[in-house]
């Protein structure tokens, strides 16, 4: 739907769009509020503008809220929906557009302007394209990754009498969840395309973009989405965020660069995304959304990485085992009942009560560190690692180090990812190469509970 000249302007921030049509319109009207043509512009950071010659815009005049202080909360009823038809008749939306007028009020043929967190345009055929595969995705991002590669990008140069060709190691082939695959990394540019026999979920980009995070290790943002199918196409592009250049400081669950190892990385993506390819919506589940977040605090401080990982492994250990019970203590849950039956027969408050009986009911759900524990017993988790994770949270949650060296506290984050990548591993039952960044070579073999 994008062709090859469009992207390379929105890699580069030049990509302007003329449209013969515009129009801004409220949830709850059922017209436009101003229409008129205009165009959609890229800024060199990334970020969308649309700008619109409006013809009549007295009911955007009333109805469009004044910029107000910092803090001040916008109501739903303040945003617009943009619908764009471009001169080659390609119809985009945008959805939550906070419109202003160039001018201080606006009258008929006043100029209004705006950014766009993102663009959709959907095509659909009157009749099926049974020439094409049935559905494609390729998704873009504005900045280059590592990975494992096992396929080359040959460049031909061509000149007066000479003939030259530049090979380079930058392209991996690989299948997951029934998908041909084929990931492009360039020194700024990812690209990925996927196709299927099959209808591919609704949200298959995401999902491919939470299992690519977590087997790489990186923060990666898709720029540009694109899908095709025997009833039409779509393109999506992001309003910037994505476009700007990220990195972590977390090593990958699988060390690929290990001889052979591309393929138990593009096994635990598979696997992984098992866990996740059906979701119904387009938002991170909760363990792809903290190791987000882990990524991210990677590349601030120490501190950070540390606080943020281990808050992760509660979380990971809240979503992966919900239902784990290590083993019982009857002592304990013999102490709870006479403490409940105490509760009865003294003089408390109703209110007092309540709460006192609701926090010894929470005693006998195990504890972060019991499920570790017997996560540890299994085999199913390294205990050295646990006892990192128990040695390093409590003095970083409460805004303490662990460890006065940097080398040794560095040593318990490692451990605590190292620990991360574990229970992941059982969770989506992974064996095989793996990451230890607890010990030189850094990479062991997982063999998973029972081993």
């Amino acid at each position: 739907m994008l062709d090859d000249d469009e992207v390379t302007a929105l890699a580069s921030g030049r990509w302007v769009c003329d449209c013969l049509a515009l129009s801004l319109q409220r949830a709850d009207s059922n017209s436009p509020d101003c229409a008129g043509p205009g165009r959609i512009s890229q800024l060199p950071d990334g970020t969308l503008r649309f700008t619109l010659y409006a013809i009549e815009s007295s009911h955007l005049r009333r109805s469009t809220i004044a910029p107000g202080s910092i803090g001040d909360f916008i109501p739903d009823e303040a945003y617009y929906r943009l619908t764009a038809r471009d001169i080659g008749g390609r119809e985009w939306i945008s959805d939550r557009v906070l419109p202003r007028v160039a001018a201080e009020r606006a009258h008929p043929g006043a100029v209004w302007h705006g950014e766009l967190h993102s663009l959709t345009s959907t095509r659909e055929f009157t009749a099926p394209d049974l020439t094409r595969v049935k559905s494609e995705l390729v998704c873009t991002a504005f900045h280059g990754i590592d990975g494992p590669a096992n396929a080359r990008t040959v460049t031909r140069i061509e000149g007066p009498g000479r003939r030259t060709e530049e090979a380079t190691l930058d392209t991996a082939t690989f299948s997951a969840r029934g998908l041909s695959c084929v990931l492009e990394m360039k020194p700024s540019v990812t690209r990925l395309q996927a196709r299927t026999r099959d209808v591919l979920p609704s949200h298959a980009e995401f999902r491919l973009l939470d299992g690519l995070r977590f087997v790489l290790a990186t923060p990666l943002s898709w720029a540009i989405v694109q899908k095709s199918h025997r009833q039409g196409d779509s393109a999506w592009i992001n309003g910037g965020s994505a476009t700007k250049i990220v990195s972590s400081h977390v090593g990958p669950p699988v060390p690929f660069r290990v001889v052979s190892a591309e393929v138990k990385v593009w096994e635990l993506l598979d696997r992984y995304l098992a866990r996740i390819w059906e979701l119904p919506n387009p938002e991170p589940d909760p363990i792809s959304a903290h190791w987000l977040d882990v990524l991210r605090a990677s590349m601030g401080g120490l501190e950070t990485l540390a606080l943020v990982s281990s808050v992760a492994v509660e979380a990971f250990v809240r979503e992966l085992f919900p239902g784990f019970e290590p083993h019982a203590d009857p002592e304990l849950d013999a102490c709870i009942k006479d403490l409940l039956a105490a509760l009865e027969i003294g003089k408390w408050r109703p209110g007092l009560r309540k709460r006192f009986a609701k926090s010894f009911q929470n005693m006998k759900r195990p504890r972060v560190i019991d499920v570790l524990h017997g996560l540890a017993e299994q085999r199913a988790v390294a205990k050295k690692l646990v006892d990192s994770w128990d040695r390093l949270r409590h003095p970083v949650a409460h805004g303490r180090r662990a460890e006065d060296q940097p080398r040794r506290m560095l040593g318990l984050v490692d451990a605590v990812i190292t620990l991360l990548y574990q229970l992941v591993f059982h969770a989506v039952g992974y064996r095989g190469l793996c990451a230890d960044y607890t010990r030189p070579g850094w990479y062991t073999v997982y063999q998973g509970a029972g081993r």
